[in-house]
């Protein structure tokens, strides 16, 4: 991390972190630890538990971890266990607000799914080849209508614990309480293609594509980090039933408001990244939007990532990013208050997946 763009999405980073804590109920670091210990415990242990009846699971894990180390492009697979893991807490956590009740059901399902959307979204992003072969079976699966056939033979590894994960997911609805609630299987299905629809999307979210508006572009954006933390969202109503006092409408409204205040924390730690591979993410559609009032030129096809680059480091275009990021959290916070649901029952838990998203790698342990 010694390039000078590196080094600024570092300071982004710490500055990003510094003013959330004054909007977040965060607490002291050791809280924090115990916490996110706790929550990699459990979540190891269910996956052990999973692994034990599947031997050839557990292999298939074992290797694909290995294959991150040898492929660059497969370094998307170092988000696993943490990204589970902050899918599993998010899920438990609104299971609690909204049900007053934690399940292992609930983690389980959070779990297996996010290690779909692990996979699945690096897999479009890094390497869709591996993807190829498995895509005709998983559009049939994402439809939740009917059973899509057995897991096509011959997958690469990684695309075979993806189609694994998929499978296992929606094997398991079906036997669920909660699966027999229309309200429960409608809401369920949109979601769950509306995520994988933006996930697909999102392949075409390129800086260089000027021929796309930037209107559109912010619409999918959002989508691809929203769509995905609605369908999470919605577990532990698969498990209970859909709860008499929530509006179907306002939870997809709360859902969305923390993926895209989560997506925007992912983003500002991918900021170089980003720009790197030629993929317009949050801020980086802000700071064009900041930039385009001042360079006509941005508006001619010119490629924008040098201008871009230049802003990103200028200290004051970099000032305004992290005020957009507490922007979204008081989105969450609007959305908690309208279906009267206690901010002290979600907050802590984004507060402390931010800590873990910006903080990791920058700070000791």
């Amino acid at each position: 991390m010694n390039h000078p763009l590196d080094l600024t999405v570092r300071d982004i980073r710490l500055r990003q972190w510094e003013i959330l804590q004054a909007a977040l109920p965060v607490e002291p670091h050791d809280s924090h630890n115990t916490r996110m210990s706790a929550a990699m415990t459990r979540g190891l242990a269910i996956v052990h538990d999973m692994s034990a009846t599947q031997p050839h699971l557990r292999d298939l894990m074992i290797q694909i971890m290995t294959l991150a180390e040898r492929d660059p492009r497969l370094a998307f697979l170092q988000a696993i266990p943490n990204g589970p893991i902050l899918a599993m807490m998010r899920a438990t956590t609104l299971e609690r607000a909204a049900f007053g009740t934690e399940t292992n059901e609930v983690a389980e399902m959070a779990l297996l799914i996010g290690l779909f959307t692990v996979l699945l979204d690096g897999l479009l992003d890094e390497a869709p080849e591996l993807l190829a072969p498995a895509r005709s079976w998983l559009d049939r699966l994402m439809t939740l209508e009917r059973p899509p056939g057995d897991i096509p033979s011959g997958l690469h590894p990684v695309t075979e614990v993806l189609a694994w994960a998929g499978a296992e997911s929606v094997g398991r609805l079906s036997s669920l309480d909660g699966w027999q609630d229309p309200v429960v299987r409608e809401e369920f299905t949109r979601a769950t293609l509306a995520a994988y629809q933006t996930e697909l999307t999102s392949l075409t979210c390129r800086i260089t594509d000027t021929r796309v508006s930037q209107r559109e572009q912010r619409t999918r954006i959002v989508a691809k980090s929203s769509a995905c933390i609605w369908a999470g969202a919605l577990i532990p109503t698969v498990i209970h039933g859909w709860p008499a006092d929530i509006d179907p409408r306002a939870f997809e409204t709360l859902a969305r408001a923390i993926g895209e205040f989560g997506g925007w924390v992912d983003d500002i730690v991918d900021l170089a990244d980003d720009l790197r591979a030629d993929r317009w993410s949050m801020p980086l559609l802000e700071i064009h939007a900041i930039i385009s009032l001042l360079d006509t030129r941005l508006s001619d096809g010119l490629d924008p990532r040098p201008e871009l680059a230049n802003a990103l480091q200028h200290p004051f275009i970099a000032g305004k990013l992290p005020a957009l990021g507490v922007n979204r959290l008081d989105r969450v916070r609007d959305a908690l208050a309208r279906i009267r649901i206690p901010e002290d029952s979600i907050l802590p838990v984004l507060g402390d997946v931010a800590w873990a998203c910006l903080l990791d790698d920058l700070v000791p342990a």
